[in-house]
């Protein structure tokens, strides 16, 4: 019989399923003196709702509720609203006042998921005493026999509210399966982005594999590590679980230390894992992590955790399973536009899941007119249904921006030009010497980009240095411009920098690899540029420089596409008359005569010639220019009487200009 002092008050709240054990469980406690309140023994006939008033009044004044869980329980709103009151001001479950004791499998849910369980399902197969001297070792009392008492249970139930397992998760089995051969080996894992770009899914992985693998350890606690503030809380959150009242220390270094302390001695068979997410950098969590007892996963967008963790690198989805996911989850078959999608996407997992979390209950289709890709620029902003704003892809990159350009104050200034290029392989070359920045800057503004994961070091074939980023990182910064009105201007400067990288002779085969190295980012810069853009000069050279490159390769369809816009924005933009224009007429005409368009080569280059006549004059050496293209084009139809004359003059000019010889 226990002693008056030691007597104890407890609330048992089961599930209709669970009475028998119910009402063993209070027989017991009475026969130990202690008291209870239970539905199948007090209620009755009495007023359900004022005996459940009681037994609350009772836990307010010292007494505990005890939780028998199992799947009954959780899905029970009546009892899972009971197992909640204990936990109203003191979410941790820091004061003990409720028991959770699991006697039949299940796994916590909802306000459960993060306190602590007691599993009990082993200790039923081994006969009603030895279940209830490990119940009165969870419950804190006095066993039978101290001196035969079982040891206390671990805390298999020591997982933070923060695990759980996303039904939507998909893929990544390989990563998974490495992350645990990592931790095999490792103290310290890191799981980094790889592609340049947050919303990668380091988080969701991490997890995932700590919902699979809770059991590997003594518990699971998730540290929010983007600040000191959330880092130092959530580690003293985890020490109150050895250290009642630990949460309400004034000494918040003091209750870190101690908290750090609890899982170093902590002893047992297994470690705990502790996810440190979200880390800046490395040193935000030196002298922060356990120095044994625990093993450790950090998420982190840092690049480099080179000696301070092994590394895990966390790329975007692969085709097929991005497919996959936009097709599951919005419960629609259109493959081909679910495919576009997820390519516009980069695969990005974060953006991937705003668009299916929207697409769900929309009428938009994935592809065309008015459609989910047709809106993208809003859609980025959007979060997935549940989150907050800045965990849409628009609030991830822009973080990393702030980020980055707080490492350095021209990082943000680089990534707006690498904005407008491709997102593969951009040369670094392409900004050095330029008065934008100066070695050492440059140098420091792409370490700020690697570091956080904005970009990635991609070098060329030959060993050229360059940097790829995430398309979609490129469109926020786009619409991060707009809104400050500069996208103009700063699309103008990448237009610049590529006009002065360009070749002057791009029909040169000893020039053509150069070429080679710029003309993804030369085609994706004139596309965003507006035919009307104040960069005229940079636009039409561009294009013209293109024109030239593809007509000696040869590649006709490509030369004419460049070559059309090359005329199309002189026109729009130039004078009538202009003598460039007469260059682009020329030249789109000689492309459409080496593909056997005599017929709309003609009229291009008859107005060609007027306007370098009424530039230059008659005489003039371009106009001879213009006569012997005309003329090879008449003599290519056969009308060599029309030819002739013009031909004749072609001489005249020329040796008026330069002499007979």
């Amino acid at each position: 019989m226990t002693d008056e002092t030691e007597k104890q008050t407890f609330f048992i709240s089961r599930a209709g399923a669970d009475s028998e054990f119910a009402r063993w469980l209070a027989a017991e406690l009475r026969k130990d003196g202690h008291d209870t309140i239970l539905q199948d023994d007090d209620f009755k006939h009495a007023d359900f709702m004022s005996k459940m008033a009681e037994g609350f009044r009772l836990i307010d004044n010292g007494g505990r509720l005890i939780a028998l869980l199992s799947p009954d329980y959780l899905a029970s709103d009546k009892c899972m609203q009971e197992a909640r009151y204990p936990l109203i001001d003191d979410t941790g479950n820091d004061l003990r006042r409720l028991v959770v004791l699991r006697i039949r499998p299940a796994s916590p849910t909802d306000h459960l998921k993060g306190i602590d369980y007691s599993d009990l399902v082993p200790a039923r197969e081994l006969g009603a005493s030895v279940l209830r001297d490990q119940i009165w070792i969870e419950l804190g009392l006095t066993p039978k026999d101290p001196a035969t008492a079982p040891a206390p249970l671990r805390k298999s139930g020591w997982v933070h509210r923060e695990i759980y397992h996303d039904p939507r998760f998909r893929g990544r089995e390989d990563l998974l399966t490495r992350i645990d051969d990592e931790l095999k080996s490792n103290t310290t894992i890191a799981l980094k982005a790889l592609n340049g770009a947050g919303g990668i899914g380091k988080s969701t992985l991490a997890r995932e594999y700590a919902f699979r693998h809770q059991d590997d350890y003594a518990g699971v606690w998730w540290i929010r590590a983007e600040t000191p503030e959330t880092l130092t809380a959530d580690m003293i959150e985890l020490g109150a679980k050895y250290i009642t009242g630990l949460t309400a220390a004034q000494d918040r270094d003091a209750a870190f230390g101690a908290a750090l302390e609890a899982i170093e001695t902590a002893g047992g068979e297994k470690d705990w894992l502790l996810i440190y997410d979200n880390v800046p950098d490395p040193g935000a969590i030196n002298g922060k992590t356990p120095h044994k007892g625990a093993q450790i996963l950090v998420t982190s967008r840092h690049a480099s955790w080179q000696g301070q963790a092994a590394e895990v690198d966390v790329d975007v989805f692969a085709p097929d399973i991005a497919v996959a996911f936009l097709l599951e989850r919005t419960e629609r078959t259109d493959r081909e536009g679910a495919a576009e999608v997820a390519e516009r996407l980069g695969y990005l997992p974060l953006a991937l899941e705003q668009a299916a979390s929207y697409l769900t209950n929309s009428m938009l289709p994935f592809t065309g007119e008015d459609s989910y890709l047709f809106h993208l620029e809003t859609m980025i902003r959007r979060a997935p249904d549940g989150m907050e704003a800045g965990d849409s892809v628009y609030g991830a990159v822009s973080l990393s921006l702030e980020t980055a350009n707080g490492m350095h104050p021209k990082a943000q200034a680089l990534f707006s030009l690498l904005a407008w290029m491709d997102a593969e392989r951009i040369p670094v070359s392409l900004f050095q010497g330029t008065p934008a920045f100066d070695t050492l800057e440059l140098d420091e503004a792409i370490r700020a980009l690697i570091a956080t994961s904005l970009a990635k070091p991609t070098p060329l074939d030959d060993g050229t240095p360059a940097l790829t980023v995430h398309r979609l990182s490129q469109d926020v910064m786009q619409a991060r411009l707009k809104a400050a009105g500069a996208d103009e201007s700063v699309l103008g400067a990448a237009l610049a920098q590529l006009w002065q990288a360009w070749p002057s002779k791009a029909d040169d085969v000893r020039y053509w690899p150069q070429c080679d190295l710029l003309v993804a980012h030369v085609n994706r810069t004139t596309q965003l540029c507006d035919d009307n853009t104040a960069h005229q000069v940079a636009l039409r050279g561009l294009l013209g420089g293109l024109d030239v490159l593809f007509d000696a390769r040869a590649q006709y369809a490509e030369a004419e596409e460049a070559s059309r816009r090359a005329l199309k924005v002189a026109e729009a933009n130039l004078d009538p008359d202009d003598p460039e224009i007469a260059t682009r007429m020329n030249n789109l005409a000689a492309l459409l005569q080496a593909t056997n368009r005599l017929g709309e080569a003609e009229p291009l280059m008859r107005r060609a010639l007027a306007i370098d006549e009424a530039s230059h004059g008659p005489d003039h050496p371009n106009v001879a220019i213009r006569l012997n293209n005309l003329a090879s084009l008449l003599q290519a139809t056969n009308r060599l009487g029309e030819a002739e004359p013009l031909m004749a003059r072609v001489v005249e000019i020329f040796e008026t200009s330069y002499g007979e010889n």
